[in-house]
Parts: structure tokens; sequence; C-alpha cells
């Protein structure tokens, strides 16, 4: 009866072995299988993180392509429907009496001064006569308004082209180099419409450099400085990714739902509902 229960005993406890190693080797591949899921999900967010930055990319290469054809459009003339008709006459006999008919009614006599030629009503204006109604050297004729137009849009290309050299920097994954020219696109010019994304791309650089804190400064910037400027929204939004970076998660929350607040219906606000899902 001992031998019997004693058998059993043994039989139960290798039955119990077997399955525990089972059990073991199940869970370690549902480990394993997490660990994959887990690499996985990272993944994909990095790039899905990626080509929300290549969104925001394009956006302000459209942002340029638009300002590029709105200064271009500026300096088209339009071309008149009808065209001027321009008629031909033959020139009048100039007349032989010694005393010539002046358009003004008087007449000249040999004794008379020489009357200068007359002058257009355009080159009248910027005449210059002394005191005893002699012409003297003439002003200069203020620049066209076409002429104006031009230097204008010769200097603006200027400024949009080192924009873009620095945006090609950055594109070419040269950091550092873009940081520089996008804040020094800034110091220069405060006050143009690409000033807010170029501090917006400087802010990128150190992002990408996953120097987070600066990065926030930076961003945080952007949002001061130029409230009103269309970088703010997608600045508030690398705030709070900067903020998640730094495990600051319920501050990234709080930015995240201002930007839901503060843009509803935008892009950015788009992208901070779903990180408000992962992160709650």
């Amino acid at each position: 009866m001992d031998i019997a229960r004693h058998r059993a005993l043994i039989v139960v406890a290798l039955f119990l072995g077997c399955t525990n190693k089972v059990l073991e080797q199940r869970v370690e591949g549902m480990e394993a299988q997490l660990r994959q899921l887990l690499q996985s999900t990272q993944a994909q967010r990095r790039r899905l993180e990626s080509i929300e930055n290549r969104v925001l990319l394009l956006q302000d290469e459209i942002e340029t392509l638009k300002l590029s054809r709105h200064t271009i459009r500026q300096e088209v003339v339009p071309i008149p429907e009808t065209l001027p008709t321009v008629k031909i006459s033959p020139p009048e006999a100039k007349p032989t009496n010694p005393q010539q008919v002046l358009s003004d009614g008087e007449t000249e006599g040999e004794d008379d001064k020489e009357v200068p030629e007359r002058l257009t009503f355009r080159e009248e204006l910027y005449q210059e006569i002394d005191d005893e109604g002699n012409i003297v050297q003439p002003k200069k004729a203020p620049m066209p308004k076409r002429e104006a137009m031009k230097q204008k849009q010769k200097g603006e290309d200027a400024i949009l082209a080192e924009y873009q050299r620095a945006y090609s920097l950055y594109e070419q994954g040269r950091l550092v180099e873009a940081r520089e020219a996008f804040r020094e696109f800034v110091k220069k010019y405060p006050k143009h419409s690409y000033a807010d994304n170029a501090l917006y791309w400087a802010a990128e650089c150190y992002y990408d450099e996953k120097d987070y804190e600066t990065a926030r400064k930076e961003f945080i910037r952007v949002t001061k400085e130029y409230p009103d400027g269309n970088k703010a929204p997608d600045a508030m939004v690398k705030i709070a990714l900067c903020e998640r970076a730094l495990g600051r998660i319920s501050d990234a929350m709080k930015v995240l739902n201002t930007v839901l607040l503060t843009y509803p219906g935008t892009e950015a606000a788009r992208v901070a509902e779903r990180l408000l899902q992962e992160l709650r």
C-alpha cells in the first residue's frame, strides 16, 4: 500500500514538474512575444513621428512656394485686352517765314533770343530753372513703380534664398550648420513672415539631437515671440513631445490639452489628440 502511494506521488510530482516546465516555456514565449510587440510598437511610433515631421517639412515647403509665387505674381504686369492704335501722319512742312509761329500764338523776330527746344511734360517735371529762366542741371527722377517692385522682389528673393539654404542643410542632416543658419535668419530678419518658421526649425535641430530641454525652451520661444505665426500650433505639440521625452507625462498632457482648446480642427490638434490617447 505504501509502495503504491509512493509510486503515485512520484507520478504526480513528475506530472507537475512537466507541467511547470511547459508553463515556464509558455511564459518565456509570451514574454518574448511581448518584447517583440513592444519593439515593434516603438519602431512604429518612431516611424509615425518621422512621417509627422516629414508632413511638417512638406507644409513648410508648400508655404515657401506660396510665398515665392505671391511675390512673383506681384511683378507680373497685366497685358491690356486691346492694344492702342497708333496713327501715322506725314510731317508738317517747315515754315519758310523767318518769323516762326510759336505754340502760344506769339511771334519770334530775328532779334529775339533763340527759344530752347520744348520739353515734354515729364521732362519739365524734373527740370530746375534759375532766376533768369535758364535750365540748369535736371533733378534725378524718382524710380518708377515697376522698377521699385523689381528691386523689392530681388531683396525678397535673396532673403528666401537664405531660408532655403538653411532648410536644405536641415534636410541633409547637417543639424549644427542648419541650426546656426536658422538662428542667423531670425537675428537678421526678426519681422519677416518666415522668422517663426526659422526659429521653429532651429528648435527642431535640438530635438533631433535629443537635446530635449534646449529644444523645449526654443519651442517655447516660438509660441511667445510669434504667437500668431503659423508654427505656433506645431511648436506647442513639440513642447509636449519634449516633456514626454523628459519623463514629465502630466506636463505633456497639459500642453496637449491646451493645443486642443487653442487650435481646434487643425493638424496640430489631431496629432495632440492621438498623443493624449497614448499617454492615458
